[in-house]
């Protein structure tokens, strides 16, 4: 009995020497690439959704939905009032929780426990990029600034007003068609 507590006592402080963490050389850095790599693989990717009630649905596809969040990032932190539409300018942070949006973030995107802001950015049912003071449409891209300054942007996901009156929005759904 005696030998097999001393057998796991001398493997847990192995494995504690061979878990040691080895110190970096001090003008170490992490090429833009390989940041770039990391945040790819920590970012949720974009994927195709329904937006609103069967009565008043919308679809995108993959491909719409990224270009949408490209989009946003590009603008985020890029102020310009040709992107505005009866005062509401996009990209602009988002302030609400109508319908269901700060109460189902994706961990991904858990502003309310960590902080900065969620970002909110048209996504137009006619597949064009929005521009130019148009009407944003029903839907929006949902996106997390994690330090509020546009290095790191997060896809939260896309919301709709569709099928909701006033300023609510509600998730839209995975399209798994």
């Amino acid at each position: 009995m005696h030998f097999i507590q001393i057998l796991s006592i001398a493997l847990f402080a192995a494995a504690q020497v061979g878990c040691a963490a080895v110190p970096a050389a001090e003008d170490a850095t992490l090429s833009p690439e390989a940041r770039d790599v990391l945040l790819s693989r920590a970012n949720p990717s974009p994927q195709a959704v329904i937006c609103g009630p069967s009565n008043n649905q919308q679809k995108y596809d993959k491909d719409a939905v990224k270009k949408a969040y490209d989009n946003g990032k590009k603008y985020w932190k890029k102020y310009d009032d040709s992107r505005c539409y009866n005062g509401n300018c996009f990209p602009k942070q988002y302030g609400g929780n109508g319908g269901n949006v700060r109460s189902n973030l994706p961990d991904e995107c858990d502003v309310n426990t960590r902080g900065s802001a969620l970002v909110e950015w048209p996504i137009m049912a006619n597949g064009k990029a929005y521009a130019n003071g148009v009407n944003p449409d029903n839907d929006r891209v949902i996106m997390w600034d994690r330090f509020n300054n546009g290095t790191i942007v997060i896809f939260c996901g896309v919301i709709s007003h569709r099928g909701l009156g006033g300023s609510s929005f509600n998730w839209c759904k995975k399209d798994s068609s």
